[in-house]
């Protein structure tokens, strides 16, 4: 759910169920929050098992890493060319939503090169105009043969009395809604809403239905990073990072600590490690062995 402009609407929402609450950080949107309104989504979020989302439109690599920090964010939807131009900087530090826009015939107008595609976190396929309420037509879109990690999303004029055609129609991994969960004055959520779109959008039975899912949450970072097949996730390493194997050795923890493990085999031995030595002494001079022969 995008667009949230208060703690409490990211709590309601979080608490329905939504999996992304996302903030739009751009000025230029009547939906727009402070950093400090921001933090408090993002904590409210978080603590009700959700993913915080900040939307940039025309930001610059640096003030997004920025922001992310400050913010505790867990994506960053990169919405505007200015933002997704900064795509290969913000590839190592964030997790990403690439958002591809639509026209009103369901044809793609940006595009994102394979090799990219494969590094983002997820797809958002919006119409031209986002966060205007208005879609695009879904008779005629096709989904590009780009994959990222974990799916695309559909955003664009979603509400509960279409969100379920939507969904069986172009069976996304799942849905981005704004405006149609709005209250009258198209900026605070209206809990009705919330509650309506996601009892009917659930229950279409294609909505969030991944059949080849590879990865789901982590138990230790609570990332959806951890993969099914390797067993192991990729933020924090989960379960390896943490296993320590030791292979215990009575010689080599003596030679660590005092000394004498193995070097008391040695011919050069400190003074101190030898036996019957008192420290303010001087050792006394170790005696060779006669040789001796018989013919």
């Amino acid at each position: 759910m995008c667009g949230v402009t208060s703690a409490k609407d990211a709590e309601m929402a979080a608490q329905a169920g939504a999996n992304l609450i996302g903030m739009i950080l751009w000025p230029g949107s009547k939906r727009s929050v402070s950093l400090l309104v921001a933090k408090e989504i993002t904590k409210a979020a978080r603590a009700c098992g959700a993913e915080p989302v900040g939307v940039f439109v025309d930001d610059d690599a640096n003030t997004i890493l920025q922001t992310s920090d400050a913010c505790n964010l867990e994506f960053v939807q990169l919405h505007g060319d200015g933002s997704r131009s900064a795509l290969p900087m913000l590839l190592q530090e964030n997790r990403i939503i690439f958002v591809l826009h639509a026209d009103e015939n369901g044809n793609i107008l940006n595009h994102i090169p394979d090799k990219e595609s494969s590094m983002i976190d997820w797809l958002l396929v919006d119409s031209a105009k986002g966060g205007s309420g208005k879609g695009f037509n879904w008779r005629k879109f096709q989904m590009p043969s780009i994959r990222s990690k974990y799916g695309w999303l559909l955003a664009g004029g979603l509400h509960a009395d279409n969100v379920c055609e939507a969904a069986t129609m172009l069976q996304p991994d799942g849905v981005d809604v704004s405006s149609g969960i709005c209250a009258s004055d198209g900026i605070q959520k209206d809990p009705m809403k919330i509650s309506s779109f996601m009892s009917k959008g659930k229950g279409t039975g294609s909505f969030g239905k991944r059949r080849n899912k590879t990865h789901t949450l982590c138990v230790r970072c609570g990332r959806r990073s951890f993969h099914l097949q390797k067993s192991r996730c990729a933020c924090c390493g989960y379960p390896s990072a943490r296993i320590r194997k030791y292979n215990w050795s009575v010689k080599a923890i003596r030679r660590k600590t005092t000394g004498t493990g193995r070097m008391r085999h040695l011919r050069h031995v400190p003074r101190r490690f030898k036996s019957n030595f008192r420290e303010g002494t001087q050792a006394a001079p170790r005696e060779k062995a006669a040789a001796s022969a018989s013919f």
